[in-house]
């Protein structure tokens, strides 16, 4: 994983990048009180904090990349050995000025059991910590697929909002 390029744009160049999470290793901020053996409130935000850090490692104009272009992205969240979360992507842009990912072509969001979604385009919006959907989508819970255009989630699929296809 590194950089390849800076365009005139301010615009860092990224390929193959994985970044694999554990539960066990992510602050507990705010987690106080919660039942150990359930997953924690992960922000996705964390993979900020990997990427911004290969700024570093730039040779010149580091403080000045805004974007990060990624080509083959993958993001997995771990519990126990086992995957509660993951998104990956043909390609991801990551604004450092919002923090806003988007994640594009073959976007593919994982919450485990809890089901997935298949979509084209899919923004995560740091704001509210939320995934977005404005594309056509196929969203799979158990033996269920819906399909629809317009959805909003959070990264377990637990608080779900969308419109079906008509």
């Amino acid at each position: 994983m590194g950089p390849f390029a800076i365009g005139p744009l301010h615009v860092a160049h990224l390929k193959k990048v994985v970044v694999d999470f554990y539960a066990e290793g992510l602050s507990s901020n705010g987690d106080a009180g919660t039942d150990p053996s359930q997953p924690r409130a992960f922000r996705i935000d964390a993979l900020a904090g990997p990427l911004a850090d290969i700024r570093n490692h730039l040779l010149f104009r580091s403080k000045k990349v805004r974007i990060f272009d990624i080509t083959g992205v993958s993001l997995n969240l771990w519990q126990k050995e086992k995957k509660v979360f993951g998104i990956s992507s043909d390609r991801a842009t990551l604004d450092r000025q919002t923090g806003d990912i988007v994640f594009i072509g073959h976007a593919f969001l994982d919450a485990a059991e809890s089901g997935n979604i298949i979509s084209y385009r899919i923004r995560w919006i740091k704001k509210t910590s939320l995934f977005r959907i404005k594309d056509p989508f196929i969203l799979t819970q158990g033996n269920k697929k819906k399909e629809g255009s317009e959805l909003e989630t959070d990264y377990l699929l637990k608080k779900i909002r969308y419109q079906i296809k008509s």
